[in-house]
């Protein structure tokens, strides 16, 4: 273990902790914790798993610091030297050294002043090269890395943005073999709590990806909560149920390390949570198939937590044996969007379903865990605090966070001029006179439509391409968690046919002029569009804009009919 400063000091403070802090205190008084288990090879699953600890992991973040500054030059304390970086690689620890070790070295700033974000960018590969363009610019990009196996994945981004350097990350050994000098890091929270350590992007599903920040304060509300898990004596009943279940969990990380949730899993649960992660290889299936979980398991019988989208979730649970595998879990959580209720259901009566919700700018929600597993698609939401939930409209209310001056929220750091932060997530009450303290999501309030394959796309955007037809006088897309979207069509008054048939024709033309903008999952087919009925016109409210949720409701019979004959 190299070079290890003394501890000093009490343990950092609940709820101000940042990710390095957290580290030099855990590296500094326990470094031969367990930190993850992580793969000898990245190419054969069969060669097994190796232990590694705080101390190797805190070792490899001081190296990767001290690399980072050899490679591109010591930032000051100054904002006009400090730097973007945007990272691409294999799915291993170095997204995780990174992440750190661009916070160590001064390459993260408030995000709260309007100026250019300066922090690790986690890119996705799958990125075309316009969108990867748009965000190197976007968060004023100084340099761009990858390992030599992935440098491949700038060559046709580089030639547009010449003032951008292309820097080749060091091997897997060069982290897992670091025993150099430290690199100090004795910043608080409460002077850094707007910058971000790093920042994700959304999906840019139907348009180009925008930069999100992870910021300290964001972190901050997970953080706060980890408290109800600091020991097994707490009632699992009055643990808070993001991350109840996870002191001394041991949890395999099939997320992408690029996306939040690969992060919590790898990176903050670790540190904050006391869980632990499996890193498997960057050659694993996705989503994974029942063999392949299986043999990971197999090799560190140790985990006992599945963290899984709904659509792995899926993927298992359809395949011979896949009920009995994930009811060997003693909790089975769900990230991302909803879970089907026939599964969630089926599984609820071999284990614990769990659901992890929160947002970007608000971090994990305030919700304890159910007494009783049968009700796993509800929520029992802590409205004690700052979260309340507002009536929104009918039976639907938004979950909405007041800003505390005594306690740090991320929302209100990206969103200082707010006092009253709107989730856009909706909830309706249970039915039952004795369970009214639990709400089930209900979906948001904005405008996305997230399918079933957790492509999300913005509903909105498409409707406007459509309306742009002659022939089509409005229009509504939703299909949220179908597997393809629908369409309801309102033609102009001047179409006329003696037939839907005709008339879907007549209109078609509009729709594959919108088709062209969107993936190929997203595009809108003809066996699922409805042609608006004169009786039951697609209404528009004041302002102009179409009453999206009561054509929805107005043609429900419709859709369910479209989907059930597809």
């Amino acid at each position: 273990m190299g070079g290890f400063r003394q501890a000093h000091g009490a343990a950092p403070i609940r709820g101000r902790r940042t990710f390095n802090s957290s580290l030099e205190y855990i590296a500094n008084t326990t470094p031969d914790r367990l930190f993850s288990w992580v793969p000898i090879s990245e190419e054969n699953l069969d060669d097994g798993f190796r232990q590694l600890s705080f101390g190797e992991f805190y070792n490899s973040v001081c190296a990767a610091a001290h690399w980072l500054d050899q490679s591109l030059g010591k930032i000051g304390d100054d904002f006009a030297s400090r730097q973007t970086i945007a990272y691409i690689g294999p799915n291993d620890i170095r997204y995780f050294s990174l992440i750190m070790a661009a916070d160590r070295t001064n390459r993260s700033v408030s995000t709260s002043e309007g100026r250019p974000y300066s922090t690790l960018l986690l890119c996705l590969p799958t990125n075309t090269t316009e969108a990867q363009v748009r965000l190197l610019k976007g968060a004023n990009s100084a340099a761009v890395l990858s390992p030599q196996s992935d440098t491949y994945v700038w060559d046709e981004v580089l030639p547009q943005l010449p003032k951008v350097r292309r820097i080749v990350v060091p091997e897997l050994d060069f982290f897992y073999a670091a025993n150099g000098p430290i690199y100090p890091y004795d910043r608080d929270m409460v002077e850094f709590w707007d910058a971000a350590p790093f920042l994700t992007q959304t999906s840019g599903t139907t348009g180009f990806p925008k930069t999100l920040p992870i910021t300290n304060a964001s972190m901050s509300a997970s953080d706060m909560i980890s408290g109800d898990i600091d020991g097994s004596d707490v009632p699992l009943m009055e643990q808070h149920a993001p991350v109840s279940g996870f002191v001394r969990t041991t949890i395999a990380n099939f997320n992408p390390s690029a996306w939040a949730s690969g992060v919590f899993i790898g990176l903050l649960g670790p540190l904050f949570f006391g869980s632990i992660a499996v890193i498997v290889p960057a050659s694993r299936p996705s989503p994974p198939t029942v063999e392949y979980f299986q043999r990971v398991r197999q090799l560190v019988p140790s985990i006992n937590a599945a963290f899984l989208t709904p659509e792995g979730i899926r993927q298992l649970y359809s395949t011979s044996g896949g009920l009995d595998f994930l009811a060997s879990f003693h909790t089975v959580y769900f990230v991302g969007a909803p879970l089907d209720n026939d599964i969630g259901d089926a599984l609820a009566k071999v284990t614990r379903v769990q659901n992890f919700m929160g947002s970007t700018d608000a971090g994990l929600y305030d919700y304890f865990a159910n007494a009783d597993r049968k009700d796993w698609a509800w929520m029992h939401l802590d409205l004690s605090g700052p979260w309340s939930l507002e009536h929104c409209s009918e039976n639907l209310y938004e979950l909405v966070l007041q800003r505390e001056p005594e306690r740090l929220r991320g929302a209100f750091h990206l969103h200082p001029e707010l006092d009253v932060y709107r989730t856009s997530d909706l909830f309706v009450q249970h039915p039952d006179p004795g369970k009214k303290h639990l709400w089930r999501p209900a979906g948001r309030a904005d405008d996305f439509v997230r399918l079933k394959s957790m492509t999300t796309f913005n509903a909105i955007n498409i409707e406007r391409n459509i309306d742009r037809s002659v022939d089509i006088e409005r229009s509504v897309v939703e299909g949220n968690q179908r597997n393809a979207p629908f369409v309801i069509l309102q033609p102009a008054a001047h179409v006329k046919y003696a037939n839907d048939a005709d008339v879907l024709e007549a209109m078609w033309p509009g729709i594959e002029s919108a088709n062209e903008h969107l993936l190929p999952e997203i595009q809108l087919k003809k066996h699922l569009a409805i042609i608006a009925k004169p009786d039951r016109p697609l209404t528009t409210t004041l302002k102009g804009t179409t009453q999206r949720r009561k054509a929805i409701g107005n043609y429900a019979e419709e859709i369910e009919a479209l989907y059930k004959d597809a």
